[in-house]
């Protein structure tokens, strides 16, 4: 989280830690290869997937000294973020997109999407930084098991889980921390860990606060994230939920001589954003002889108000808008994984379907500029209503040739997409518009082991991207100046990429070349 302004430092950090268990000693827990769930919504070795990829580690975050997830990506290649409001949820853009960056990548919170059908950021900073396990990173894919927005690829980030079916007996651990910083930083976080035989109940809690460098940034940030699961012989059952709540005050931008006369004033002292969320993911997984099944079914509301309020003070025009937008998602996602052989050969064969449901409100006032604030923003400017539907078919092959180890995949995805959006503030028929679309994505790809410790890989897919509401809707933009609708085409990408990679013990390196040719191209 973005607690402390890049002058900021950290001035006292305590951290208590108390660990109960009834079992006499722990098993020692040999960790795995190097595992990737966001591919194909499985666990898979990374080494058998034909894609850039990396992992950053529980460890790496704990070693690292970023203050928030965009920066802590930052680290990866390839990886850009940026800063609009002085808040912790910086935009991010893998692979060159620029300001449609967050529009371009999937960010999936343990398997789950977390971008909206708005363009509003993604919520990095309602997950606290130690409760992740571990990121994954895999660029150019994903678009065949997720569907739009992948051009750059998926960034997958896994929270932990407590410590059921590792242990015999109880175990029951609790630690909490405690950070001061400049500018009125303040942060506390406090974890529970509770599990017993085949059931374990993680939760992680965090309250931050600060002033941040500039007037009028002060941020409020609370979160609360749960894990609960059951592992039984043949697979698992968990629920994970979170709740979050912020309040972020807005500076504005600064001009070049007020950076030198007053470089951390502000313009807008009035101007702020709240935010609350919840979220709830419901998953099972069981396993046969036979195949592997898993389904998810999640559910997620965000609640989001805005103030930008008129300083001009004209009697004739009020530039003050005040927004109350709420949206909602219902995402359900089943999925059967069978592996087989013939010969020599080994085979892994993934069918799965994508059930989206989302659902936009956005409700948009003004008021008179002789009274400052929020109170006095009640007249009507915009009523924006928007649903999303989308159901999609997906199948994914994999085979490792005897011999060489040659490993060869491909994937299809079939989509069909209902859109719609209506400004009922406004009656004129090119204030609302539907679209239904039906649309494809594929991928095919390779990897050749060159010895112990070099692999060569190569990728060819398509994908493509949805507009979103705030790039279809404009307030003013008809001829009339009112507001308009237009549902734009969606965007699809054709990318190439072939890489090395080089891996002995810790030591990692990678190369890689990439092409991406865009046809109607979404820009802001």
């Amino acid at each position: 989280m973005n607690l402390f302004h890049p002058s900021g430092l950290l001035a006292i950090c305590s951290c208590v830690c108390i660990s109960v268990c009834s079992a006499a000693s722990d098993p020692v827990i040999t960790l795995p290869e190097e595992i990737v769930v966001g591919a194909t919504r499985f666990n898979e070795a990374m080494r058998n997937r034909p894609v850039s990829a990396s992992i950053i580690t529980a460890e790496q975050i704990r070693n690292s000294a970023a203050q928030t997830l965009p920066e802590l990506l930052q680290s990866q290649a390839g990886i850009h973020i940026r800063n609009l409001d002085g808040g912790p949820d910086q935009q991010i853009d893998m692979r060159g997109f620029g300001i449609t960056g967050n529009q371009n990548t999937i960010i999936l919170l343990d398997g789950q999407r977390m971008n909206e059908i708005e363009s509003t950021g993604i919520r990095w900073s309602t997950i606290p930084m130690s409760s992740i396990e571990r990121i994954e990173v895999l660029r150019n894919d994903g678009a065949v098991t997720y569907g739009g927005g992948a051009t750059g690829g998926v960034i997958n980030i896994v929270t932990r889980a407590a410590t059921a079916g590792r242990i015999r007996g109880a175990h029951l651990s609790a630690s909490g921390s405690v950070g001061v910083g400049s500018y009125g930083a303040t942060d506390f976080t406090g974890t529970l860990n509770l599990a017993r035989d085949n059931i374990g109940l993680a939760l992680t809690a965090n309250s931050m606060r600060t002033d941040n460098y500039r007037d009028n940034n002060t941020l409020h940030q609370r979160n609360l994230q749960g894990d609960l699961r059951y592992r039984f012989a043949q697979g698992s059952a968990l629920i994970k939920f979170g709740l979050d709540d912020q309040t972020l005050e807005l500076p504005a931008n600064r001009r070049e001589q007020q950076l030198i006369t007053d470089r951390r004033g502000t313009d807008t002292p009035r101007d702020f954003s709240t935010r609350e969320g919840a979220y709830v993911t419901m998953r099972s997984e069981y396993n046969t002889s036979f195949a592997n099944f898993a389904a998810d079914l999640s559910w997620r509301d965000n609640h989001r108000t805005a103030l930008f309020d008129d300083y001009f003070g004209s009697p004739f025009f009020s530039s003050k808008a005040f927004l109350n937008t709420r949206s909602n998602s219902w995402l359900f996602n089943p999925r059967i994984k069978i592996p087989f052989q013939t010969g020599k050969m080994e085979h892994e064969l993934i069918i799965g379907s994508n059930h989206e449901w989302w659902d936009y409100h956005s409700r948009r006032f003004t008021g008179p500029s002789s009274l400052p604030g929020a109170a006095s923003a009640t007249t009507l400017a915009a009523n924006i209503t928007g649903s999303q539907q989308t159901h999609a078919l997906y199948t994914q092959y994999a085979t490792t040739l005897p011999v060489t180890g040659t490993i060869v995949s491909a994937g299809a995805r079939i989509q069909w997409t209902h859109n719609q959006a209506n400004d009922q503030f406004n009656t004129a028929s090119y204030a609302r518009d539907q679209q239904d679309r039906t649309l494809y994505a594929y991928d095919a790809g390779i990897r050749q082991p060159i010895g112990s410790a070099v692999s060569f890989y190569g990728k060819y897919g398509r994908s493509f991207r949805i507009a979103t509401i705030d790039e279809t809707y404009s307030q003013f933009g008809s001829p009339a100046f009112d507001s308009i609708i237009t549902l734009l085409e969606p965007q699809t990408a054709h990318t190439a990429e072939m890489g090395l990679e080089y891996k002995q013990g810790p030591a990692k390196a990678r190369t890689s070349a990439y092409r991406t040719d865009l046809n109607n191209e979404i820009s802001f």
